[in-house]
């Protein structure tokens, strides 16, 4: 499954997210934004992190992402990736 549903109006996913993708097993398909799906069907993501290391956090659009809540679960004090790692982790 892993291919490109509209390619021309998806952009391309970074290397390093095509590659854990494939590393870990997991079957994706791109498609182009639908609006006419509702929020709670749709995937957020944000990438944070900590001295630990990145983690990528899935949860639906109409949703907001509760910090302390995922700190309380996962031991550890997240924060949104700064640009310069991002640019530097996509690279």
């Amino acid at each position: 499954m892993n291919s490109a549903v509209d390619t021309e109006s998806c952009s391309e996913l970074p290397l390093l997210i095509t590659k854990l993708l494939k590393d870990l097993g997991v079957s994706y398909q791109i498609q182009r934004d639908r609006p006419n799906i509702p929020a709670a069907q749709r995937v957020q993501a944000v990438l944070l992190d900590d001295s630990i290391g990145a983690m990528l956090v899935l949860f639906p659009q109409d949703h907001l992402l509760d910090l302390a809540r995922l700190a309380e679960l996962t031991g550890r004090e997240l924060a949104a990736v700064k640009p310069e790692r991002l640019a530097r982790m996509l690279a």
